[in-house]
């Protein structure tokens, strides 16, 4: 099997670079430096598997302590945030072949982030793909949520797993799809 690994910030590219050669596994990895939204709509139905590990507000790193772990944070970065997580989780469902599977995931807490990005491609690609329930006990998982701020997000968003930190573990939420049509 081939993977194909994404990155826009040069930065983190690099890190991922050096990992990937430290390990050994150059032959196995194609990594691009470039927008994953473009990649995504370039390669229709390419992929069994993609993996949107989306840029986040990253509440799970605030430390109550560090100021600034968490100065930067506004609504306006949730908003942001979200967008470009849209704008991901539609380009990897564009690239996903029919059967195949995609994990969304995010480091945060927020709702607007997570159910809301998954509510949102649920109706946008009601016809292509749906919720597969995440089996896997970890200490402090639980189902998503159902509704957020007085709105119904859907039933299926209990398939989708909120784990909450622990001694071992940062929070992060996560979501499994099947797409089920071209």
């Amino acid at each position: 099997a081939k993977v194909v690994a994404v990155e826009f910030v040069k930065p983190r590219w690099c890190k991922l670079e050096a990992n990937i050669k430290l390990q050994g596994h150059e032959a196995y990895i194609d990594l691009i430096l470039g927008d994953g939204v473009m990649v995504g709509k370039e390669n229709a139905g390419r992929f069994d598997r993609v993996l949107v590990d989306a840029p986040c507000s990253s509440e799970s790193g605030f430390l109550a302590n560090h100021p600034r772990s968490y100065g930067y944070w506004s609504l306006k970065t949730v908003k942001e945030c979200q967008s470009k997580q849209k704008q991901l989780l539609g380009a990897g469902v564009h690239a996903l072949k029919k059967n195949g599977i995609l994990v969304y995931s995010t480091c945060t807490f927020s709702p607007e982030e997570n159910e809301e990005v998954v509510s949102w491609a649920l109706e946008k690609f009601k016809q292509q793909i749906v919720l597969e329930p995440i089996q896997f006990p970890l200490p402090g998982a639980r189902p998503g949520l159902a509704a957020w701020q007085g709105k119904k997000l859907g039933t299926d968003l209990s398939f989708t797993k909120r784990i909450l930190p622990n001694e071992f573990l940062e929070a992060f939420y996560i979501a499994r799809f099947r797409k089920i049509m071209e």
